[in-house]
């Protein structure tokens, strides 16, 4: 057996020698990068970091439009302009929360307002929350 035959048997038993990956492993894995949806994951990792001024945290802050982006259900009351359609559970594209942190509002500025606009992680989480239902 030449050296080219040596190295296909090595790789060969190599791959056979792996077996097939522990799915629970997996799955694992997945969690840690894609945390399943929640408001809480939501309040946490995009509102409260970057929505100050709609992020009333332990009663200390204030809502601009009328929209308090760190209680659920005040969440999905939405605020004065937004009422019922800030959070369209299964349909961000039809949520105004999404719409906001696009380029083209359907009113008013794109949010956050006067900062950089949301990392991709952010907007994913926030996107994947609504699509999942927008669960508590």
């Amino acid at each position: 057996m030449g050296a080219r035959g040596l190295m296909r048997g090595l790789f060969t038993l190599a791959l056979v020698g792996c077996g097939p990956l522990d799915p629970e492993l997996g799955a694992e894995r997945d969690a840690e990068v894609n945390p399943p949806a929640s408001f809480a994951l939501v309040r946490d990792q995009v509102f409260r970091p970057r929505c100050s001024c709609h992020v009333v945290a332990d009663g200390i802050g204030r809502t601009r439009g009328g929209l308090d982006l760190d209680d659920y259900d005040a969440v999905r009351a939405g605020g004065r302009n937004s009422a019922g359609t800030a959070v369209v559970p299964g349909s961000p594209e039809s949520s105004v929360i999404i719409q906001k942190i696009g380029d083209a509002p359907p009113f008013g500025a794109r949010m956050p307002r006067g900062a950089f606009r949301l990392d991709d992680r952010s907007r994913q989480i926030l996107t994947d929350w609504i699509a999942a239902g927008a669960p508590q």
